[in-house]
Parts: C-alpha cells; sequence; structure tokens
C-alpha cells in the first residue's frame, strides 16, 4: 500500500465511523423524544381531568349544600395523600 492509499482508506473510515454515529443518534432521539411528547400530553391530560374533578365535586357539593370542596388529585399527590 502506498501512503496516499493509507490516508484515503482512513479517511474513508473516519466518515464511515462519523455517519454510523449519526445515523444512531437519529435513531435514539426519534425513539426517546416520542415519549417526552406522551409525557407532557398525559400531564395536561391529567391536569384537565382534575380540573373536571375539582369541577364536579364542587357541583355536588353545592347541590348538598356543603361548600367544603376538597383538593383535586394533582394538589393531594403533591402534599403527600393518595
Amino acid at each position: 500500500m502506498t501512503t496516499e492509499g493509507r490516508v484515503i482508506v482512513s479517511f474513508l473510515m473516519i466518515a464511515g465511523v462519523g455517519m454510523f454515529a449519526s445515523l444512531s443518534g437519529l435513531a435514539a432521539s426519534f425513539f426517546l423524544g416520542s415519549q417526552d411528547r406522551k409525557s407532557d400530553e398525559l400531564k395536561e391530560v391529567l391536569s384537565r381531568l382534575d380540573d373536571l374533578e375539582a369541577v364536579l365535586i364542587k357541583r355536588k357539593d353545592t347541590e348538598r349544600g356543603c361548600y367544603d370542596v376538597p383538593l383535586n388529585m394533582t394538589e393531594q399527590r403533591e402534599r403527600g395523600g393518595k
């Protein structure tokens, strides 16, 4: 092998490893990035559900004449409740 051939082969090997690393990173970000979006969507849905629950509890309590509205589920979890 000549020196020029070794330089070209070295460059091609480094470029190939870089290309493989780039594709691996892209695939990993694709799979891991979708979980973050699902987590955000889940938090939004749970927040909306807690709001609806609070409205229903308030409505139920006002129909009975009781105005002491319990905490919604998110606030209960933050304060250490079940």
